[in-house]
């Protein structure tokens, strides 16, 4: 007879239902029953109606039963308690290869496990390592690592950037770190000593490389593994050249402005005493106080136009003008200055107008900034010139001078605040900021082109407007 695999493999019964096999699982104790039809503990199913002998034993593993190996027949008498022990004999090798591939599976199993885990932790790891990477990479802080023994292991671009050196250089060089601060030689190895007494060290140098010489600030911390032991130096440095060229300016300007306050105010307290002691010198005195007054107020006014133009508060008053009348205007009033000094202070314009719709004061502002500038720096007997040209739907202003002229490395820092080109007491360095602030105002462009010891030529550029349109903007404007 037999059953078919399929149902032997869905077949599911309760032990507590199952009286014999009860006994059986209890006793740990085989039992073979000659007609299972006149035992009392024997429950007829249906896959085993057709049984009359019965032979069944536990499979045991580590102590317990974990399941039954049984036989049938349907003819009565077919086992006997012999067959008892030889099948219970198979079982316990049963159980015990049972019990083996049990434990096989369940440590594969636990290997699968383990094994996904190290991939899913090697995953993260990865994009945490990934992610880590685009943030150093995309610093504008250069960032090294140095091993225990002192070897670069990492260098993001910027450190290359900032030293000069590739991080090919730094990992076979390891003399690079110690030679780094020229200025103090000893310092590479007094950062790295002091980082592994105190955990970090904060400090400011510079940097030699091959274009110069750079300030920089400096981090560095130790990093420490699982056990807390120290396992390398790393290393944060920015480039703080900026910000110190900066300290300069504004310590320039300091010094500066409380000059350019203190001698007027001395030259008023001596004008006022004079008036004191003779009044009838009002008529002397009264012009030099109005000229003290007119310098300290543009000072101020110098300030205010720095602050406002920081803020984006400056508004603009524009109007049709005509670029000829207010270039000539103001070189009308430089011309005694000029004189002074024995310059000669030369303007060349077309004849036809060159129409403008622009702020007439700030415009003004700008030419007699440019001009008085040329003044104070060319010497006695130079030569000045202003020329007003006309290409490409541009107006194109130049003024031009054989003076001092500007160093190479200082071109970038003309239009900054507070820059002057020496200390001379001449002006408190914020002309060309403003200047430069007024011109982009207007969406035109300044440059400057200069040699030492030749002079400086400062070139303005201002999109040109047909009179037609002016009009047709100021009307919309003002309406």
């Amino acid at each position: 007879h037999g059953i078919s695999i399929n149902m032997a493999s869905n077949a599911r019964y309760y032990l507590d239902s199952l009286p014999l096999h009860s006994q059986i699982y209890n006793t740990r104790q085989g039992v073979a029953i000659s007609d299972v039809t006149t035992h009392d503990k024997w429950v007829a199913l249906e896959p085993n109606e057709w049984l009359r002998a019965y032979l069944c034993v536990p499979i045991q593993a580590e102590g317990r039963v974990i399941g039954f190996i049984s036989m049938g027949s349907r003819f009565e008498g077919q086992f006997t308690q012999e067959d008892t022990h030889r099948l219970q004999a198979f079982s316990n090798q049963a159980g015990i290869a049972i019990r083996n591939a049990q434990l096989f599976d369940a440590t594969r199993r636990h290997a699968d496990e383990l094994n996904q885990r190290v991939k899913e932790a090697t995953i993260e790891l990865e994009t945490e390592r990934a992610r880590l990477q685009a943030i150093l990479e995309s610093m504008i802080e250069g960032v090294i690592y140095f091993d225990i023994d002192g070897h670069a292991r990492y260098i993001n671009p910027a450190f290359e950037l900032l030293t000069g050196h590739s991080a090919d250089e730094w990992m076979t060089d390891s003399t690079l770190w110690h030679s780094l601060f020229h200025q103090n030689p000893d310092l590479g190895y007094t950062i790295i000593q002091e980082v592994y007494k105190q955990q970090i060290w904060r400090g400011e140098s510079q940097v030699q490389r091959g274009d110069g010489v750079i300030d920089v600030a400096i981090i560095a911390t130790a990093t420490r593994n699982a056990d807390s032991d120290i396992v390398g130096v790393v290393v944060v440095m920015r480039d703080i050249s900026a910000e110190k060229r900066l300290e300069a300016q504004k310590a320039r300007f300091i010094s500066t402005a409380s000059h350019e306050l203190r001698t007027p105010i001395t030259n008023m307290k001596t004008r006022l005493y004079l008036l004191k002691r003779k009044p009838e010198t009002i008529d002397v005195q009264l012009p030099v106080l109005e000229s003290v007054t007119d310098r300290m107020r543009k000072l101020v006014d110098d300030l205010l136009d720095v602050s406002r133009f920081e803020q984006g508060v400056i508004k603009l008053e524009p109007e049709p003008i005509i670029l000829q009348n207010i270039v000539a205007r103001v070189v009308e009033i430089q011309q005694p200055e000029a004189h002074k000094k024995s310059q000669q202070l030369e303007i060349n314009m077309p004849t036809t107008p060159l129409h403008l719709y622009a702020d007439p004061e700030r415009l003004n502002q700008v030419i007699t900034n440019l001009i008085t500038n040329a003044i104070n720096y060319t010497p006695e007997g130079g030569k000045i010139s202003v020329l007003v040209t006309q290409q490409q739907g541009q107006i194109i202003l130049s003024i031009c001078d054989t003076g001092i002229g500007i160093p190479e490395h200082l071109l970038p820092e003309v239009f900054k605040p507070f820059f002057r080109v020496q200390n001379d007491g001449t002006g408190a360095g914020l002309g060309l900021s403003i200047t430069k602030e007024i011109v982009e105002l207007h969406h035109g462009e300044i440059t400057v082109e200069s040699k030492e010891n030749e002079g400086t030529c400062f070139t303005i550029r201002l999109p040109l407007t047909n009179e037609t349109d002016i009009h047709s903007t100021h009307m919309n404007n003002t309406s």
